[in-house]
């Protein structure tokens, strides 16, 4: 989170300093400038904040609709069933195959 908010802050500066040091670890890694890494660091965390959520819907239904089973069985059914995002399933895969 401390590398997204400084991120954050130094794309919103109108004259950033070079201060942030999570990002100023990065410059020559992720990108050429500071200015750079803050511009993905920043486009990075706002696709997690969406696929997160996405991820959090399908946790919350599928853990409501567990709690609500009749049936051990039923349970899980329910969570081999899981509708994840297909971006999580192919972060998964790719991490873990």
């Amino acid at each position: 989170m401390q590398k997204a908010e400084e991120a954050r802050q130094y794309l919103a500066e109108t004259d950033p300093i070079d201060g942030d040091p999570l990002l100023l670890a990065e410059v020559g890694i992720t990108a050429p400038t500071l200015a750079e890494v803050a511009s993905v660091v920043h486009a990075a965390y706002t696709q997690w904040q969406q696929i997160g959520a996405a991820i959090e819907a399908a946790r919350l239904g599928a853990k409501s609709a567990i709690y609500a089973a009749a049936t051990i069985e039923e349970a899980e059914s329910i969570a081999m069933e899981v509708a994840w995002p297909a971006i999580w399933r192919q972060l998964w895969v790719s991490k873990n195959c």
